[in-house]
């Protein structure tokens, strides 16, 4: 079994140990999302579970549509969809899929960029922030910038080699 792709999205919200303020950002989100994407209430729904011995909530979004739960961390979205890591360089129809997710989901967020890794750096640095995880990772890994439009030339068979940790600005791509 390989190791999926965590799509890492900044946000400003860190208050995990707080409830009711964590089950509010998550229903001011669900709101946001449902209002950007023009769906109904039952394909985009939330969840948030209060654990009081370790003082932190587990909370996330779940987006039919797209396929993809979003898991509420300290500063930034988790966004778990399943693909295994070696998928972020792969084409699918002409199409580098993950790369075009992440761009989906961070307009939805009104932010510019996104981070790719794998998901056992995100189990590993779950309960820190964006940025201590984006250090921890780089202690590990170089950080590379997402190479969008080499890859868009490949032909979509080919299986080109990935890097462990990547950013992406997609200021490669047309909009």
């Amino acid at each position: 079994m390989g190791a999926c792709v965590s799509i890492l999205i900044r946000h400003d919200f860190y208050d995990l140990d707080n409830p009711v303020k964590t089950e509010a950002y998550i229903n001011q989100t669900i709101e946001h999302l449902r209002n950007e994407l023009k769906c109904a209430a039952k394909n985009i729904y939330g969840s948030c579970n209060y654990y009081e011995e370790d003082k932190w909530c587990d909370a996330g979004i779940s987006i039919i549509s797209l396929d993809v739960t979003l898991n509420l961390r300290r500063g930034y979205w988790e966004t778990y969809n399943g693909h295994h890591y070696c998928q972020v360089v792969m084409k699918r129809n002409g199409q580098l899929h993950i790369s075009d997710l992440a761009f989906q989901l961070t307009r939805l967020f009104g932010q510019n960029e996104a981070w790719y890794c794998d998901d056992y750096l995100t189990d590993e640095c779950m309960m820190m922030t964006l940025d201590e995880l984006i250090e921890v990772g780089t202690r590990q890994h170089d950080l590379e910038e997402f190479p969008y439009a080499e890859l868009m030339k490949l032909e979509n068979v080919v299986f080109p080699e990935y890097k462990p940790f990547y950013h992406d600005s997609f200021g490669q791509r047309n909009e």
